[in-house]
């Protein structure tokens, strides 16, 4: 089943139950896709998984980035909605590449790298071979992973 049809079903499943809070959560990724579709002229087509998956990640780090705004500025109530939202998203998006793996990448570039001194260039091809690799990784951990293996 295509990513976006299996949120589609479980809005339809949170409506039923009357799961107010999921339902909220569902309807925004809904929106979401929506408006990138139509931002992407692709509103006549079925949005793929690949598609579907870039949205999901830019909500979950828009989630994450006001979790820490709600933190400092102590509103709790806020927090708890934020953590629910971020597990709830987490669970439609395969999970992020461990360190192991992700140093292996990181250690095959830079052995590839005529420069491996370059710090952009090495982060390119890293990214690149990270977001095709199975769940990729947070561009700030593949930044921190670069960053030891280069000593910086």
């Amino acid at each position: 089943m295509a990513l976006y049809q299996e949120i589609l079903g479980d809005l339809t499943e949170a409506m039923k139950a009357k799961q107010a809070d999921r339902l909220s959560v569902l309807r925004m990724l809904k929106t979401a896709v929506e408006n990138e579709r139509i931002a992407a002229m692709k509103r006549d087509t079925e949005p793929d998984d690949a598609f579907v998956m870039t949205v999901l990640k830019r909500y979950k780090k828009q989630q994450e980035d006001a979790l820490v705004d709600f933190e400092r500025g102590g509103r709790l109530d806020a927090v708890e909605k934020a953590k629910a939202e971020i597990a709830l998203v987490s669970a439609y998006l395969p999970a992020e590449m461990d360190d192991a793996a992700l140093d292996a990448i990181v250690q095959d570039v830079l052995k590839e790298m005529p420069e491996p001194r370059d710090f952009g260039r090495v982060m390119g091809v890293v990214m690149k071979r990270v977001a095709g690799a199975a769940g990729g990784a947070d561009g700030a951990r593949v930044k921190a992973r670069v960053e030891a293996a280069l000593g910086k």
